[in-house]
């Protein structure tokens, strides 16, 4: 009997079916759209920095102190490398630092990278505006364009570095400008410089 109702007013029937048909459809095409696109911002976003997972000394967290940097040995990475399902692995040292100039002085984020698995991982050459990317072994900087302006430098000019170094021992270096970095992101623009992780600064050497 409800299979004849259905049928007695077909036009009826058939919008109802249509429209519950569009519904369903609508709705998986937009959860799917949906789980793309979050996908898709976390690929981009941990692609572009941090990697899905980061390892740290167990005591950086709670003492966010350079004494409390983990640094492994060559063979940690290649262990991980070997792992199934592992990409790449790639080493990374963050401090706080005064960038100066002599004249102007800002604070900024000071970041030591491998140069070249930093670029395999970050693709971060690609947003080198000016200048040139750093080569392993290279005793300069890449900043960042907003701070580069905001400091009144280009190519070539020679940064002074203060940072903290271990035990609350103050450390500086030299730094001459190899590149300046433009990001999409207006926010990474005024994030700070990058250099090599192997720079004899002591604030980003491991203690012996």
């Amino acid at each position: 009997m409800a299979w004849r109702n259905l049928w007695r007013n077909k036009r009826r029937t058939l919008i109802t079916v249509a429209a519950v048909v569009f519904a369903v459809f609508l709705s998986t095409f937009m959860s799917s759209m949906q789980e793309g696109t979050y996908s898709k911002m976390i690929e981009n976003t941990v692609s572009f920095y941090s990697g899905y997972i980061q390892v740290h000394h167990p005591d950086y967290w709670e003492s966010r102190s350079i004494n409390d940097i983990y640094a492994p040995e060559k063979a940690f990475f290649d262990k991980i490398d070997g792992t199934p399902n592992v990409t790449m692995s790639f080493p990374r040292m963050e401090s706080f630092t005064l960038l100066s100039t002599g004249e102007d002085t800002k604070a900024a984020a000071l970041i030591g990278v491998d140069p070249v698995k930093e670029n395999q991982m970050t693709k971060l050459a690609k947003w080198v505006e000016k200048g040139q990317y750093l080569k392993p072994g290279d005793d300069g900087l890449l900043l960042a364009k907003n701070l580069a302006q905001q400091l009144k430098v280009n190519i070539g000019d020679t940064m002074v570095l203060f940072s903290t170094g271990y035990h609350g021992a103050t450390s500086a270096g030299l730094f001459p400008v190899k590149g300046i970095l433009n990001f999409p992101s207006p926010q990474m623009n005024n994030i700070g410089a990058y250099v090599d992780i192997e720079k004899p600064v002591s604030s980003f050497q491991p203690a012996k």
